[in-house]
């Protein structure tokens, strides 16, 4: 091959190149169909919005977030009222009687769950006889130190 024929091929290679990359950077965003996602659309914000309910999702202003993140507590005249009994409890008694008498006296909202966290904190069987006064916004730790 001549120093001319390479300087040729070399020449073409290179008007070749340069016309690839033209129409790859250039043409290929322009022929591209809408439907692929790849273009802009303006919308409000309102279509905005019932797009994203369309696909399922939630769409909340500000001040629900807000509460969503922070809730209120609500300030009712009433408060709960706080429940004091006087437990006794017998020689023999066992775990589910002390819960279902503690519940009875509205100490505790549930004697499965206490019985469970009785359990697990394995003083189901060394609770003390005796007679002990209770009350209802007690959590379950300080009546098992109580009764215990």
């Amino acid at each position: 091959m001549t120093k001319n024929g390479l300087r040729g091929l070399a020449a073409g290679l290179f008007i070749a190149a340069c016309i690839l990359s033209y129409m790859y950077f250039f043409e290929t965003a322009s022929n591209e169909e809408p439907d692929q996602g790849n273009h802009m659309v303006e919308l409000t914000p309102s279509e905005m919005i019932e797009r994203l309910e369309e696909h399922g999702f939630v769409v909340l202003d500000q001040e629900q977030y807000d509460l969503l993140l922070h809730p209120v507590e609500s300030h009712t005249d009433q408060e709960e009222p706080v429940y004091e009994a006087t437990i006794v409890i017998e020689p023999g008694m066992t775990s589910v009687d002390i819960a279902q008498q503690l519940e009875r006296a509205q100490i505790i909202d549930d004697d499965e769950a206490f019985i469970l966290f009785l359990e697990e904190q394995e003083v189901s069987r060394s609770l003390k006889a005796g007679e002990f006064t209770l009350h209802s916004n007690m959590s379950y730790q300080e009546i098992v130190e109580i009764i215990s």
